[in-house]
């Protein structure tokens, strides 16, 4: 897996933990994690698409 999957991947894990318990979760966490996982994804699409592997 390389970085910008892995990274997805952590993002990912640390989103879902934060989450179980809806009610108390850390809001402020939860949403600087989403921002970071929608950079990180935003930025392996651009470099895929860079690559020519998107259409």
């Amino acid at each position: 897996m390389n970085g910008a999957e892995g990274h997805v991947e952590e993002l990912k894990e640390q989103l879902n933990k934060l989450s179980d318990d809806i009610n108390n979760y850390d809001l402020e966490k939860l949403l600087n994690i989403s921002l970071e996982l929608d950079k990180v994804i935003y930025e392996y699409g651009r470099e895929k698409q860079r690559h020519g592997f998107c259409g």
